[in-house]
């Protein structure tokens, strides 16, 4: 059971610094990220781990010698660790529902089927293979992370970029039944959770700094 610090410290605590310093302001850094890909569906699922590439617990954002502060942090504050915990619990339920759909996808014969036909068409018409490094056959397996992440449009210095502007409008059809709406709500509920806790980690570092005088980040020496 985590427990309040008994022992209050002084002003100027190097370790209250390590927590502001550490912990609360690479996450003010990472957590506007997230919510960037969350906004627009991304979920940054990879096809070839079943893992969220950009979305991760939040200790796991950290350096490894900050992980330590972090616990630190949770074992003296009771406040963060009822604020932070719910984070990667919705991570979790996240990257499970991904991973769902992407069973159902890659599973779906008519999926498949529809993929290489339109790579069938797109060859055809003297274009390059546009999986790059990926073989053939896991072509559909890459059609089917770029639905489940809700891609719209793919940079031009990537391999499928045109084939995705042909074909995407299509392959996006198949985000729809009960399951994909499951992971719909997964990621409502992660990106509302993480603009609560954007607004308690700026409360709690406001807090930490006017209590402990310590300044927001570190001042370099002049």
């Amino acid at each position: 059971m985590t427990k309040t610090s008994k022992s209050k410290p002084k002003k100027h605590s190097p370790r209250i610094a390590s927590w502001v310093y550490g912990v609360i302001n690479p996450l003010l850094e990472i957590i506007p990220i997230e919510l960037s890909f969350l906004r627009k569906g991304n979920v940054t699922f990879r096809f070839y781990n079943k893992e969220l590439e950009f979305i991760r617990s939040l200790e796991n954002y950290l350096s490894p010698s900050a992980r330590h502060v972090y616990r630190d942090f949770l074992n003296a504050n009771a406040d963060a660790t009822e604020q932070l915990s719910g984070h990667d619990e919705l991570v979790h339920t996240l990257e499970s529902a991904a991973q769902e759909v992407f069973t159902i996808l890659s599973d779906n014969p008519g999926f498949v089927n529809k993929v290489k036909c339109y790579l069938n068409e797109y060859l055809s018409a003297g274009q390059s293979y546009p999986g790059g490094a990926y073989q053939e056959e896991q072509f559909p397996l890459l059609v089917a992370e770029h639905v489940i992440n809700k891609i719209e449009s793919i940079p031009d210095h990537f391999t499928d970029s045109k084939f995705w502007d042909r074909y995407g409008v299509e392959f996006l059809k198949f985000y729809s039944g009960h399951e994909f709406d499951i992971l719909n709500k997964a990621c409502k509920a992660l990106f509302d959770y993480d603009e609560a806790l954007m607004n308690w980690l700026q409360a709690k570092s406001y807090h930490l700094c006017e209590t402990y005088d310590i300044p927001a980040a570190p001042i370099p020496n002049i």
